[in-house]
């Protein structure tokens, strides 16, 4: 195994982490507080295969479905999606942000403020929510406010995807959106 092989493996082992920890801790969060709709915004630049496709809504959570990621290197690409395939049992990317109390909080899902799309260090950080969330990375790390760096890369688009009641495993086990049925 070359240096770039022990990189593209730390790199999914580090991304691997931080979705059973994000998954562990909200399938055991208590489900209370408002029940929040974000608009979601992603980078133009971002692969249509990375898109938005679902929200789940529980009380005090929101879980985005994006259809998949995709690592700006190739090799990354494809041996990422292998793994997330055999240790999940899909390549839908599920990401979860939590409202309390005015702020919106990404738990290992933040962009922070040193990431470019194509890297992926992930903070965790709470930020006053102005009813939005913007992708601003290729594994959809998150925050409430734009990036000036996708900004200058081409900005944003909104994506309206079906919102679904439900929290952090049915967003997980998403099978076929066609066979649910849409909250709004």
């Amino acid at each position: 195994m070359g240096p770039a092989d022990v990189i593209v493996e730390n790199i999914i082992a580090q991304e691997i982490g931080f979705t059973l920890r994000q998954s562990q801790y909200f399938q055991a969060r208590a489900k209370v507080g408002a029940v929040v709709v974000p608009a979601v915004y992603q980078p133009v630049i971002e692969p249509a295969e990375g898109r938005l496709i679902a929200i789940f809504v529980e009380p005090g959570a929101a879980h985005l479905v994006f259809q998949d990621e995709i690592a700006p290197v190739a090799k990354l690409d494809s041996r990422y999606r292998e793994i997330r395939r055999g240790v999940f049992g899909r390549t839908h990317d599920v990401e979860s942000v939590e409202f309390i109390d005015g702020q919106i909080s990404f738990p290992d899902a933040s962009s922070g403020p040193f990431n470019l799309y194509e890297t992926s260090f992930h903070f965790k950080t709470s930020e006053a929510y102005q009813a939005a969330i913007y992708s601003n990375t290729w594994n959809h790390l998150m925050s409430a406010g734009p990036q000036w760096y996708i900004a200058l890369r081409g900005g944003y688009q909104k994506f309206d995807a079906p919102v679904f009641a439900g929290g952090r495993q049915e967003a997980e086990q998403l099978v076929d959106i066609a066979l649910l049925k849409p909250l709004k």
